[in-house]
């Protein structure tokens, strides 16, 4: 296949990452990622260095450090304008349409997947510090599934590797010795 041919292909196929909806959008970036890397382009060949001003919206700090550490993989640096309008806070980069699809697709993903791997951390944290309510009965147990036998093991090791809070209570005498 020629080298225009292979362009060619590969914009049809950034055609779908940009006006596909749902499921169709995420294949067709899965679909360019495997082709970019099979045939040694770049996305700048398939389209060009046109870009573009885009938004990103955070709720967190760590969201805010997430965005910033997908910039720095996606465009080798973190050059950003912030901004804040009200409650809502707002980082903008300039962005390829590329850019924007690989950025849009992998602040997705890993946010979704910090957000699960925080509640195993807490679970963990808890576990390890023994922070559990006083006097309150255990749940009745259940047979578990595979899934939450794993869920379990992970907390489990990750408690391991947890520091463990020393508190010593101190009670004051008020003059009673």
């Amino acid at each position: 296949m020629t080298q225009s041919k292979i362009i060619e292909l590969g914009r049809k196929i950034h055609e779908l990452t940009r006006r596909g909806v749902e499921g169709e959008r995420d294949t067709a970036v899965i679909m360019l990622q495997k082709f970019i890397q099979k045939h040694g382009i770049s996305i700048e060949d398939i389209e060009g260095e046109k870009k573009t001003f885009r938004e990103f919206h955070f709720r967190s700090h760590l969201e805010e450090r997430l965005i910033c550490q997908i910039a720095s993989n996606v465009i080798g640096r973190n050059t950003s304008r912030y901004s804040k309008r009200g409650n809502i806070k707002v980082i903008v980069y300039e962005l390829t349409d590329a850019q924007y699809v690989e950025f849009e697709l992998k602040y997705n993903t890993w946010r979704n997947l910090l957000k699960e791997e925080i509640e195993v951390f807490y679970e963990a944290f808890v576990c390890q510090n023994d922070i559990y309510p006083i006097g309150i009965a255990p749940k009745e147990s259940h047979e578990m599934t595979k899934e939450e036998i794993k869920r379990a093991l992970r907390v489990q090791v990750m408690a391991e590797n947890i520091k463990k809070a020393n508190i010593h209570k101190q009670l004051k005498s008020h003059g009673y010795e």
